[in-house]
């Protein structure tokens, strides 16, 4: 299938069935996505699912990668 023609829905369930199978984090998980087809994650950014764009977030927020959100205590 071509990713011009691939729908988010569709996107995301492929990144959640490579972070359930092969236990990853979603961070790899896309990685490993665009490197099996050769493309760059820069390409599929704007496909991801908003669900998927916040998981990535809470995980490069646990890395220190990007700062941390304000969040309301539950």
């Amino acid at each position: 299938m071509s990713l011009s023609i691939l729908p988010s829905e569709k996107l995301a369930h492929v990144i959640e069935r490579i972070v359930v199978h092969k236990q990853m984090s979603y961070l790899d998980a896309v990685l490993h996505f665009c490197e099996r087809r050769n493309i760059e994650p820069q390409i599929i950014a704007h496909l991801l699912s908003d669900k998927i764009k916040g998981e990535l977030s809470q995980e490069a927020q646990g890395l220190h990668f990007i700062p941390r959100t304000n969040r309301l205590p539950l």
